[in-house]
């Protein structure tokens, strides 16, 4: 159905102005409608298709160009597509689309749809073509990326030991609840290394029968704004370490305390 032409080109004025009007008994296509910041400073631009907004107050940066979404938008006789910027002889517009009689509208739109058809019948044979090139290359033995990577993590299982880990065991954490039990219920709570912010650094559970149960230690970063927690729990004699666990501290933006994630350490 033919090709698009320049239906208008020039710089956008400080108010509203049309930049285009649709002639008298024609229908426009619109294919494009380019915007380019011709200074070294932002600019605000907005534009209006048959008196409503498609570009609002946008911010073009520097020398940037934009095309506005207006693919196959149709307006039709006397219509204007209007536009403004924030400085005059700053902003650069170019228009195109395909002039056509109101009985062409038709055919054009067939013409669009057989496209899509067409675009549409062989795109999928295409990229399933590229697809498999790709996921063979990623997986194939002995050099695919994927199955490089795949091997290493498989190795590196296969020779883990349970003594070799450095992951802490949930079970660790039963006994250790078990623990506390068999020897009573936590009875005192001791805290030292308070800091120039009134935060203490160091705090020790202890058992009835006076043994050493648990302790948390601050660290990292500065007050209040540690970076992390690290807990360590000890046997029933109170000194002989049976897990440690360290947490990193998160904080959001304003630096308020959100949450705190075990560590895989």
């Amino acid at each position: 159905m033919g090709s698009a032409i320049r239906l208008a080109k020039g710089e956008l004025p400080t108010e509203f102005e049309p930049l285009y009007q649709v002639p008298n008994d024609r229908v426009v296509v619109l294919k494009s409608i380019i915007l380019t910041n011709l200074t070294d400073t932002a600019q605000t631009v907005s534009l209006k298709l048959a008196g409503a907004y498609v570009m609002r107050d946008k911010i073009l940066s520097a020398g940037e160009s934009y095309q506005a979404s207006v693919f196959d938008q149709v307006i039709v006789s006397w219509e204007v597509i209007e536009g403004k910027a924030s400085h005059p002889e700053a902003v650069d517009y170019y228009i195109s689309g395909k002039l056509l009689l109101p009985q062409d509208i038709a055919s054009e739109t067939q013409w669009m749809q057989e496209q899509w058809d067409a675009w549409w019948a062989n795109h999928p044979e295409v990229f399933e073509v590229v697809w498999d090139a790709w996921l063979q290359s990623k997986i194939r033995e002995p050099d695919g990326e994927f199955y490089a990577e795949w091997k290493e993590w498989f190795d590196y299982i296969q020779g883990l030991s349970f003594d070799a880990t450095d992951l802490v065991p949930w079970t660790a954490f039963r006994d250790h609840e078990a623990d506390f039990s068999a020897h009573g219920d936590l009875a005192n709570t001791y805290r030292f290394g308070k800091d120039h912010k009134g935060i203490f650094t160091t705090i020790e559970w202890h058992r009835q029968d006076g043994t050493l149960a648990k302790r948390s230690v601050l660290s990292g970063g500065n007050s209040p704004r540690y970076e992390n927690r690290t807990v360590t729990y000890y046997e029933t004699d109170g000194e002989t370490v049976r897990a440690v666990v360290v947490y990193n501290q998160i904080y959001d933006e304003a630096g308020n305390w959100i949450k705190e994630v075990m560590t895989d350490e």
